[in-house]
């Protein structure tokens, strides 16, 4: 080999190497520019999470805090003020225990994703529209910093999500996990989904829509003869739907409206506003009142009751007879212990399908204060139910009014919670089980298919849209 030829040879596999180490340079770089990325903390990190490891991570969005309306002063950050209106609806902490009792009793059964484990992330929407978006991407995104279209945490992929309990939230969710194909199973029951819901594959309801409640009202009328019926009404869309709906029922079946009144959504909700009680509770002759609202509704109804009486010295609504949908649950919120729902005595209400599941009343007689690290909804739930407060561990001595942590369950009224399974949990519990059997039988299809046995990095490295699409596994 002449000399020429011999450092041509030498001079290129020294431009290997160089470039070779160029690109193991390049790759530590980025390396470590992905860990600050990863190590970085937001100042602005929302306050509630409730985050369960697991080889397969399911996300869900619950309705566990209430939020009334008001103008930010853009004096601190979004977060930081919005924070500061929310009240805790204790009735709605068994969403989240549903679902973490149906993940417990997936992973202890060996006949559904065995030698896999199911995990999950929660977080809450607050019912506010720019809240449910910032979750919505903190359940696809988040590793300590929103990091959009960036997942620095591959463990931590969300293979479906669970949620929402409102309508309204259910379809701002879908605006974003449409775009990225993660199946979304909602829990609640609303009316109709739109057309363009319809058209998107990722949207699963798990509860029945509330169309067949309508006719069910006009049956229970007739049934009891009575004609003369008011209507209390959300002012939103779905408000107007059921009115839509109900007013050529009323008139084919002989029964007239005395009266519509609305009532202000929950996000346009200002308990300052107190003019707006003379709008709704004047001239209410009717004796039946049909009442169509959302979950946080009896909230508010409570709170203008408590204004028209001190106002008038009388409750306009004594003697009335209820009729209630089942999206009007009956709640009270920490912010009106005192109150009560004696009003709705005898109310005649609709509700959404439930079963006894078996082992989950003692399931909820395990729950403590110091039941987990890992859920930040469990301390203010505690300390709004037993009206008492979890001391800071560091505090050498016990205040009065301290949580005991022997509080039971079992003693709170069915307005700050339930015992017996609700039907939003179930559809919760339902959602879980779905996606779990979903991944079941993608689990045994690539098991089958490769004649190697289970493999859990299988799982793994499956993509939301294949949870939807199994067939295209195959």
């Amino acid at each position: 080999m002449d000399s020429g030829a011999f450092l041509s040879r030498e001079r290129h596999q020294k431009n290997g190497l160089a470039v070779l180490l160029f690109l193991l340079l390049l790759l530590l770089w980025v390396y470590e520019v992905d860990t600050m990325k990863c190590l970085l903390t937001d100042p602005h990190a929302l306050p509630h999470e409730s985050y369960q490891p697991g080889d397969l991570i399911v996300g869900a969005l619950v309705s566990h805090y209430s939020h009334c309306s008001h103008d930010f002063s853009f004096k601190e950050h979004p977060l930081q003020e919005f924070s500061d209106f929310i009240t805790v609806v204790t009735k709605f902490y068994q969403h989240i225990l549903s679902l973490v009792f149906a993940t417990k009793e997936i992973n202890e059964n060996p006949n559904i994703l065995p030698n896999v484990t199911l995990g999950f992330n929660i977080y809450d929407s607050y019912n506010a529209a720019h809240i449910t978006y910032r979750t919505t991407l903190e359940l696809l995104f988040k590793s300590h910093r929103l990091v959009l279209n960036y997942n620095c945490e591959s463990h931590k992929k969300t293979l479906a999500i669970v949620g929402a309990l409102a309508s309204k939230t259910s379809f701002l969710m879908a605006d974003i996990l449409t775009l990225y194909k993660i199946p979304q199973l909602t829990y609640g029951s609303f009316a109709s989904a739109k057309s363009e819901m319809q058209q998107r594959p990722s949207f699963y309801r798990i509860v029945a829509n509330e169309d067949p409640q309508y006719m069910g009202i006009i049956n229970l009328l007739k049934h009891f003869g009575w004609t003369w019926v008011g209507f209390f009404v959300v002012d939103d869309e779905s408000g107007e739907h059921f009115m839509e709906t109900m007013e050529p029922l009323l008139s084919q079946n002989g029964i007239c409206s005395a009266f519509t009144r609305q009532i202000p959504s929950q996000e346009h909700f200002h308990y300052s506003k107190a003019y707006t009680v003379s709008q709704i509770f004047t001239l209410l002759k009717a004796r039946i009142i049909v009442l169509y609202g959302k979950p946080f509704t009896i909230i508010a109804i409570q709170h203008y009751i408590t204004l028209s009486t001190l106002e008038q010295k009388t409750n306009a609504l004594v003697g009335k007879v209820w009729i209630t949908t089942a999206q009007s649950d009956f709640v009270l919120a920490s912010i009106n212990q005192g109150g009560n729902l004696q009003m709705f005595q005898g109310a005649l209400s609709f509700m959404i399908h439930s079963s006894e599941i078996p082992g989950f009343q003692e399931f909820l007689q395990t729950i403590k204060p110091d039941w987990t690290e890992a859920d930040d909804f469990l301390k203010d739930f505690w300390q709004e139910a037993f009206n008492c407060f979890i001391p800071d561990l560091r505090m050498p001595y016990k205040m009065s009014g301290t949580c005991t942590g022997e509080e039971r369950l079992e003693s709170l009224i069915g307005p700050f919670f339930e015992m017996c399974m609700s039907g939003y949990s179930y559809g919760i519990y339902n959602a879980i089980y779905a996606v779990a059997h979903a991944l079941h039988a993608l689990y045994l299809s690539r098991s089958y298919q490769r004649c190697t046995g289970a493999s859990k990095r299988d799982l793994q490295d499956l993509q939301p849209w294949q949870v939807m699409f199994p067939q295209l596994n195959e």
